[in-house]
């Protein structure tokens, strides 16, 4: 009995003195992090961009569409014709090939160039060729009556009847373009734009034959006698290198790390053909490889 009241009054002693103690005496602990009460510092992962940069070539093909304005191109013919005659001005201003038409082809080539890359945007460099068969003829005549005195004797009025007949053809077998380009890159895909020069091999020729009257006319008679001029006049060069610009925009999409397809579209203007102005559109696809 004595042990048990023993026991009791220690107990009671023990309860007392851990009420009376603080409550900071007695933390529980935790792990850091565990708690809101305890910050823990965000840091966020990197961004992870898709890498096109280096270098990479390719294959493509494609659909060309061609216009060709013939508008100036036996121009140079006429004044050969007409050189050192009083009428050789108003003879070239005659539009006998003011047609301007279409003409397409396929167009089958490749590609090769470098990219940099500056986070999310590309900058680079590219060459390109292509094959194809672009080719375009027009043929026309033209007949004007027109007063021209300035060979006349006085008190005499020449009129002139002249007929112009002209053709032309153009043909463009192979292109190459050297293009700077600016792209931006979301995930595998990356749209771009760019500019820069073209130089396309083709075949030109061009004809021109110039027939006339010229009457005499005075106050009492006039006397018709035909023209004496030079008979036709007709030029051709076969791989003639003609220079111009492009254009365009596309976009490559990422099938692998290492292989990309391409979709774009592509204008080219060349302004001189040997007189004529030519201007291209083509809409093609290809597979690249980067390495």
């Amino acid at each position: 009995m004595r042990h048990f009241i023993l026991a009791v009054a220690l107990v009671a002693t023990l309860a007392s003195l851990a009420s009376e103690a603080p409550a900071a005496d007695y933390e529980v602990p935790v792990l850091r992090g565990s708690s809101p009460d305890v910050g823990s510092p965000y840091v966020p992962a990197p961004p992870v961009y898709t890498s096109w940069g280096g270098f990479y070539a390719g294959a493509q093909a494609g659909y060309s569409r061609a216009g060709v304005d013939f508008t100036a191109t036996i121009g140079p013919l006429i004044s050969a014709i007409l050189r050192n005659t009083t009428i050789e001005s108003t003879v070239a201003g005659f539009n006998v090939l003011g047609a301007k038409d279409d003409t397409s082809s396929y167009n089958v080539g490749g590609f090769a160039g470098f990219n940099t890359q500056w986070d999310d945007v590309v900058i680079g460099f590219e060459v390109s060729y292509g094959h194809t068969n672009l080719n375009k003829m027009a043929a026309d005549s033209e007949s004007r009556s027109f007063i021209n005195n300035g060979q006349a004797p006085a008190n005499h009025t020449y009129q002139y009847d002249v007929t112009v007949v002209g053709s032309a053809s153009v043909q463009i077998t192979d292109i190459w373009t050297g293009r700077f380009r600016a792209g931006w890159v979301v995930g595998g895909f990356m749209p771009y734009g760019f500019v820069g020069g073209a130089v396309a091999l083709a075949n030109v020729t061009r004809s021109a034959m110039i027939t006339g009257t010229l009457t005499d006319i005075t106050s009492s008679s006039s006397v018709t006698s035909p023209l004496i001029l030079p008979g036709p006049l007709t030029l051709g060069q076969s791989n003639y290198f003609t220079f111009g610009y492009t254009a365009g925009g596309g976009a490559d999409y990422m099938l692998t790390p290492a292989i990309f397809w391409r979709g774009e579209w592509e204008y080219i203007g060349f302004r001189d053909v040997k007189s004529a102005k030519v201007n291209i559109n083509t809409l093609r696809t290809g597979l690249g490889v980067r390495f």
